[in-house]
């Protein structure tokens, strides 16, 4: 009696069981983002590109096998971008992301990605042709009498819809004094990353400062510098927080703020707009601003400590003379002789 024969080899590529650029990223790719802890703003990227892609895929009747992807699919997702009226660089930041997933997904022989070895789905990757990008406008700063302006213009905003002007006012206060980043401002920072006791959180750190501080990890620079970056806090911005109405239960947001980032730039041109500015500034723009008034009113180099971008961490030799110095710089800031 013959036996049964349960396997049979075959020499073709079924492609029924192949998987999908989709799928792979949200198995495996995204897993390497998180482990390797990339900012969550970057993963959430990562998976607004790959939303993007098989959207595009689905209205031309499904999405191509990831081993079946051509230069010539990139090139048609690529020029859809454009149709949409995205620009040059926005194009290339999303077919960027998806660069990325194709090369991890490329031959084990071809070595390490930036995302660690490759895991051998593709014997050979295809790729996307980057288009010109036009000059990208250079960050501006805005002036000290400007900003004001636009604090006391907080009035006019619509959204959120409670306490629209205060939540405003303590967010451009906030960007005015430490330039923190706008995912930072209105998404990750949470009620318990503000310290209202005069002592200095770090423990190894022997100063006070009066109104408190704000104590947190940056998500864009987590995986290099997983200490909290601590600040102390203007006068009138604490005020400010501690005038914020927020949920009683869990950690809340500090300031409170909803939806995205449409919202967000459509509130600050209202803002802008209402305090007389002609040439409307971006958020990068605020964090240029902060670093430029520091470096004006202290000294050069001031600002790269409130903007995070010196060393920090207990086991950093100068982070305890980093912590005083801005305290000193504070001091200056805020009219304080101590």
């Amino acid at each position: 009696m013959p036996a049964l024969k349960l396997y049979v080899e075959s020499t073709e590529t079924d492609h029924s069981e192949s998987e999908t650029l989709a799928k792979v990223f949200r198995s495996e790719v995204r897993l390497r983002l998180e482990s390797r802890r990339r900012a969550v703003s970057t993963i959430q990227e990562y998976d607004r590109t790959v939303r993007v892609w098989s959207e595009f895929w689905d209205r031309q009747g499904g999405e191509p096998m990831l081993d079946a992807i051509s230069e010539d699919q990139l090139d048609l997702f690529s020029l859809s971008l454009r149709e949409r009226g995205l620009s040059e660089r926005t194009v290339n930041k999303h077919c960027g992301y998806l660069q990325v997933v194709l090369d991890l997904c490329g031959p084990r022989r071809a070595g390490m990605t930036g995302l660690g070895r490759r895991l051998g789905h593709l014997e050979s990757v295809p790729r996307f042709e980057r288009l010109i990008e036009k000059s990208a406008q250079r960050t501006r700063v805005a002036t000290v009498a400007e900003m004001g302006r636009m604090i006391e213009c907080c009035t006019v905003a619509q959204n959120p819809t409670r306490q629209a002007g205060l939540k405003w006012q303590a967010a451009l206060r906030l960007f005015a004094w430490a330039g923190v980043r706008r995912h930072d401002l209105f998404v990750n920072l949470k009620l318990s990353h503000w310290i209202r006791e005069a002592r200095c959180p770090v423990a190894e750190v022997q100063v006070e400062w009066p109104w408190g501080w704000l104590s947190f990890i940056p998500q864009k620079t987590a995986g290099r510098k997983p200490e909290p970056l601590v600040i102390p806090l203007p006068r009138e911005l604490s005020i400010d927080l501690a005038q914020i109405v927020r949920p009683t239960s869990g950690d809340p947001p500090l300031l409170g703020f909803a939806g995205g980032n449409v919202q967000w730039r459509r509130e600050f041109a209202r803002i802008q707009t209402a305090a007389g500015i002609s040439s409307l500034y971006t958020f990068k723009d605020l964090r240029k601003t902060a670093n430029a008034h520091w470096q004006h009113a202290v000294g050069i180099g001031t600002g790269a400590m409130f903007l995070g971008h010196s060393a920090r961490g207990v086991n950093a030799q100068h982070y305890t003379e980093s912590v005083i110095l801005m305290v000193k710089a504070a001091q200056q800031r805020e009219g304080e002789s101590r």
